[in-house]
């Protein structure tokens, strides 16, 4: 009991010393790997797998899959353990009566092979070896012919998400915001320039303001075509930018909510990871 408990402590220090982006990507790896178990009717060693993304994610729906692969190993006890663990919290609309008749047949069934092995170790026979015995229970107990478990895996997805680096995503805006400004000085230049040209072009009397309002009107004159000429290039630019940088670098994310479905009752385990 204490190395279990021992063992147990570890597994949260583990967790708690990992970030989240880590135990994502371990959890989504022993998913994976505990799927291609249970395809492959490893059954022990996805219970296993499950298990362990249970301690990485802390997400109920795993003690659900983890108990079908131990009921499918044969291994009654560990499948009782673990469905009663997940009795213990939120069942996630399964019907709890339906997974309590399942711990019950599961418990008779360890009762009676326990008798069995008892009476094989009084009258001196070998224990039969686990390979042999997982391979003989596994038709009875298997997920596809079991009365009383139903249900598909947990299905744990992940989808590409597109990011760009700060650079990228920051710039083409910078030189777009520069060109509106740019344009607005442009525009404000080319209206000074218009009214002082005006009041020169329509005086009837020349006059030293007039004077001093063409020497004006030529400095605004160039102030809005460099202005302009800013505006261009960092539009230009900008627009450029934009088009050239593509979508950005994949990331796989995983898809933080999933489903067990159909489940006991027709309806679905929810977890988050």
């Amino acid at each position: 009991m204490a190395l279990c408990s021992g063992a147990t402590t570890a597994s949260a220090q583990e967790r708690d010393e990992l970030s989240r982006a880590e135990r994502d990507q371990l959890a989504r790896v022993h998913f994976r790997a505990g799927s291609r178990y249970f395809d492959l009717r490893r059954y022990a060693d996805a219970a296993t797998e499950f298990e362990r993304v249970f301690e990485l994610s802390g997400q109920r729906g795993l003690l659900y899959n983890a108990a079908r692969a131990w009921e499918a190993a044969g291994q009654a006890r560990n499948a009782v353990r673990l469905y009663q663990r997940f009795l213990d919290g939120d069942t996630g609309g399964v019907d709890p009566a339906r997974v309590q008749a399942s711990i019950n047949a599961l418990s008779e069934r360890a009762r009676a092979e326990e008798q069995a092995a008892a009476q094989r170790a009084a009258a001196g026979c070998p224990e039969p070896s686990p390979t042999t015995s997982v391979v003989a229970a596994t038709p009875a107990v298997a997920p596809a012919a079991s009365s009383t478990t139903a249900g598909a895996l947990l299905q744990l997805q992940t989808r590409t998400t597109y990011a760009h680096r700060p650079l990228d995503a920051s710039a083409p805006w910078v030189l777009l915001g520069l060109a509106g400004l740019t344009g607005g000085i442009t525009v404000w230049q080319a209206g000074a320039y218009a009214i002082d040209a005006g009041r020169v072009q329509n005086a009837r009397v020349w006059s030293e303001s007039l004077t001093g309002a063409q020497e004006t009107a030529v400095d605004e004159s160039r102030n809005a075509i460099l202005a302009g000429s800013a505006t261009g290039v960092f539009a230009v630019a900008g627009v450029l930018w934009l088009a050239l940088r593509g979508r950005g670098e994949p990331r796989e994310e995983v898809v933080r909510t999933a489903w067990v479905a159909p489940t006991l009752n027709g309806g679905a385990i929810g977890g988050r990871f």
